[in-house]
């Protein structure tokens, strides 16, 4: 998975779904989506650097092609969670404050989510895919008996 494409279609996804929620005067959705995107992205970043400064330390630590990546990586969850976090707090417009519960509980529902999409697609690239591409330790098929 590259993040380019699939993990900023989330971010949009999460944004515009905490946007409509907030409109509806469920300003509790885009909050909680924006400090779990911001929180847990943030620590699988801040889990994955120190992954790799071990295996610098170890003389372990390979180049590969996800450093410009990783820049971008970080950029979506900062940007996706902050944006969260500041439009919440900043909209102050409530234009369909009148919807149904139903429709409101719905609208958080996919606010929380999508946001939680994000965060798996996180998961995936700062947890799974640098142990399993040899990014930051041997790779599966170079030295199964590490696994």
């Amino acid at each position: 998975m590259e993040p380019r494409y699939s993990v900023t279609a989330y971010a949009f996804a999460a944004f515009v779904a905490g946007t409509l929620a907030n409109l509806m005067a469920v300003s509790w959705a885009p909050i909680a989506a924006g400090a779990i995107v911001t929180g847990w992205s943030g620590a699988l970043w801040l889990n994955y650097q120190r992954w790799r400064l071990v295996a610098k330390r170890a003389g372990r630590l390979r180049r590969s092609s996800r450093d410009q990546l990783d820049r971008f990586a970080l950029g979506q969850w900062l940007v996706a969670g902050i944006a969260l976090l500041v439009m919440a707090i900043a909209l102050d417009v409530e234009p369909l404050s009148h919807a149904p519960e139903l429709v409101k509980t719905i609208a958080a529902c996919v606010t929380l989510g999508a946001c939680l999409l994000l965060v798996s697609a996180h998961v995936d690239w700062y947890w799974i895919l640098p142990r399993v591409s040899g990014v930051i330790r041997s790779a599966p098929c170079e030295f199964p008996a590490e696994w």
